[in-house]
């Protein structure tokens, strides 16, 4: 969460007394909705995403002992530490049994960032053979990436929306229900 939200969230404590029954109950459902628990159903697709990237690294570490060049180990070595980071993210969430989908969602940013960049470098080693149509081959592939996680990028933008205005809704909410409470006194 933000520094702005949560000095929001203070501010709005300080300036009005609030129950500590309300305070509780506000508490605890911020954290339901900020610290999700993993049930069986919504284990199961990062645990499909867990071993595509498991399958990922193994090609990679693969590749690299089959193909060379200064290209090709940059960016074998950059998929490398982007499928390990997002793997080491998946156990610690698996492992914890909870995940705070705010940092969840970072996780295709991340992705949608690589894509990019290695579409930009496909671009640009197609310059040196502009006539082959090789490179439009080599492009095509990063390009689909890159489509594909903007994809994921947009609709996890639109959960982290999502997730503010609840969270937005549920201080409005306990905001009235104490100043109701205040009021009934």
């Amino acid at each position: 969460m933000n520094d702005k939200t949560s000095d929001l969230r203070q501010r709005l404590f300080a300036a009005q007394e609030m129950t500590p029954s309300l305070q509780d109950a506000y508490q605890k459902e911020l954290d339901s909705i900020l610290h999700e628990t993993l049930t069986l159903r919504k284990r199961l697709p990062s645990i499909v995403l867990l071993l595509i990237l498991v399958a990922c690294i193994i090609g990679i570490v693969g590749a690299m002992f089959v193909h060379s060049g200064a290209v090709f180990y940059t960016s074998a070595v950059t998929m490398l530490a982007l499928c390990t980071i997002a793997s080491a993210w998946i156990v610690r969430d698996q492992w914890r049994g909870s995940f705070v989908r705010k940092t969840s969602l970072k996780m295709a940013d991340l992705f949608y960032s690589t894509a990019g960049v290695f579409t930009v470098l496909a671009l640009f080693f197609g310059l040196r053979a502009a006539s082959d149509p090789a490179t439009t081959f080599h492009f095509f592939f990063p390009f689909v990436w890159l489509v594909t996680c903007l994809g994921w990028s947009l609709l996890n933008r639109i959960a982290a929306a999502e997730l503010d205005v609840r969270e937005q809704m549920l201080r409005i909410e306990c905001r009235l229900a104490d100043l109701a409470e205040k009021v009934g006194k």
